[in-house]
């Protein structure tokens, strides 16, 4: 039972008739894509919502964590689900810089010594960010 599928608006992904389901969920992704590209409000939109769905997936009660991992949810998956490209920035550690660093005493650090900053920076920030996690349960939780 193979329905005809039709885009109320035109992008550049067009449903094909009688291809599998698997390619019209293909062309309706890139439609979706292609849409929120095209309008700035509603793309603001998609990735707020991913971002509110990802805190709220992270405040599971401790007995919920072992279903609902978080570090175990594919964040790439979850912003297709709501017709991103990508996983917006603004949660995680951040982005890795490659400039080189001066220390304190204005002597430039080398590599392994930048990255030993960085992984200490990026522990510390998920330290604070698990903190957070787990105060914030009890506010959207019920029950």
């Amino acid at each position: 039972m193979m329905t005809k599928l039709e885009f109320p608006v035109e992008t550049s992904a067009k449903p094909d008739d009688g291809t599998s389901y698997h390619n019209k969920a293909e062309s309706l992704q890139l439609h979706i894509e292609q849409r929120l590209l095209e309008d700035t409000k509603r793309l603001e939109l998609a990735r707020n919502g991913f971002k509110s769905h990802i805190r709220a997936y992270a405040t599971h009660t401790k007995e919920e964590r072992k279903h609902f991992d978080i570090s175990e949810l594919h964040l790439g998956h979850t912003a297709k689900s709501y017709g991103l490209r990508e996983a917006p920035g603004g949660i995680g550690a951040g982005v890795e810089r490659k400039t080189k660093k001066r220390n304190n005493k204005g002597v430039e650090k080398d590599q392994d010594q930048q990255a030993g900053d960085e992984w200490q920076n990026q522990n510390i920030i998920k330290k604070k960010s698990m903190m957070l996690m787990n105060s914030a349960a009890d506010e959207f939780n019920i029950g």
